[in-house]
C-alpha cells in the first residue's frame, strides 16, 4: 500500500511536475510568440516610419522640384515679360523717330511750300500795286534840267513842267503825263524845280515869260512851258491852265 501511495505521489508529482514543465514551456513559448510579435510590431513600426519618412522626404524632395520648377518658370517668364518690354520699348523709340522723321519732314514740306506760295503772293500783290499805281496814280521820273540849261536841250521841240514845292496837284500832272507818254507822237517832256537852290534867280512875285533873252525869265507859280527851236513858243501857267492843256494832249 505505501509502495502504492509512494508510486501514486510519485505519478502525481511527476504529472505535476510535467504539467509544470509543459506550462512553463508553454509560457516560454508565448513569451518567444510574443517577443516575435514584439520584434515584429517594432520592425514593422520602424519600416512604417521609415516609409512615412522616406515618403516625406521625398514629398519634401517633390515639393522642392516643385518649388525650384516654379521659380524657373517665374523667372523665365519675367525674362520673357523682360524682353517684351525691351522689344516694345526699342520698337516704340523706332516707331517714335520715325514719327518725328515724318513730323519733320511734313513741317519742312509745309514750310516750304508756304515760303513759295508767300513768295509768289508776295510778288503778285507788288505787281499789283506797281500796276495800281501806274494806273491810278503812276510817280513818272522825267529828266530834271535847270532852267539855266531851259534851251539847251538836244531835241528841237519838248515841254519843260516847272513845279513848286507846295503844289498840290503835281500827282495829277504825273497822271496825265503817264497817259501822254504812251501815244505815238507824243514830243519829250522835262522838268524843273523852281524852288531848288539853282532856280532861285528865277523866281519872282510877277512872271516874264515873253523873252529875249533867257536871264529875263521869271516866274511866280507852277508853269507848262513848250519850247521850239531854243524859244519858248507857248506858257501855261497855273495849275488849271497846266491840267487843261495836259487833257488836250492826251485826246
Amino acid at each position: 500500500m505505501k509502495e502504492k501511495e509512494v508510486k501514486n505521489n510519485k505519478s502525481t508529482k511527476t504529472s505535476k511536475s510535467t504539467s509544470v514543465n509543459q506550462k512553463s514551456n508553454k509560457n516560454t513559448s508565448n513569451n518567444k510568440k510574443n517577443n516575435t510579435k514584439n520584434v515584429q510590431i517594432k520592425s514593422n513600426t520602424k519600416k512604417m516610419e521609415n516609409k512615412k519618412e522616406v515618403k516625406k522626404n521625398t514629398q519634401l524632395k517633390n515639393k522642392s522640384k516643385q518649388e525650384i520648377k516654379k521659380i524657373e518658370k517665374e523667372t523665365e517668364v519675367k525674362e520673357i515679360e523682360k524682353n517684351k518690354s525691351e522689344k516694345a520699348k526699342k520698337t516704340e523709340i523706332i516707331v517714335n523717330n520715325d514719327e518725328l522723321s515724318r513730323l519733320i519732314k511734313i513741317i519742312l514740306i509745309v514750310t516750304a511750300v508756304f515760303l513759295i506760295f508767300y513768295g509768289i503772293t508776295t510778288l503778285v500783290t507788288k505787281n499789283k500795286k506797281i500796276q495800281q499805281l501806274e494806273n491810278t496814280n503812276p510817280i513818272i521820273q522825267y529828266d530834271e534840267i535847270l532852267l539855266g540849261n531851259l534851251f539847251d536841250q538836244p531835241n528841237n521841240e519838248y515841254y519843260v513842267l516847272v513845279t513848286v514845292d507846295d503844289d498840290q496837284y503835281s500827282s495829277a500832272y504825273s497822271t496825265y503825263l503817264s497817259t501822254y507818254k504812251s501815244k505815238e507822237k507824243a514830243i519829250r517832256f522835262y522838268t524843273s524845280n523852281l524852288d531848288s537852290g539853282f532856280n532861285k534867280s528865277y523866281k519872282s512875285d510877277e512872271s516874264k515869260i515873253n523873252i529875249s533873252n533867257l536871264t529875263e525869265l521869271k516866274l511866280k507859280d507852277s508853269t507848262l512851258l513848250k519850247i521850239k527851236n531854243n524859244k519858248i513858243v507857248s506858257a501855261y501857267e497855273g495849275n488849271s491852265k497846266i491840267i487843261e492843256h495836259l487833257k488836250a494832249l492826251i485826246k
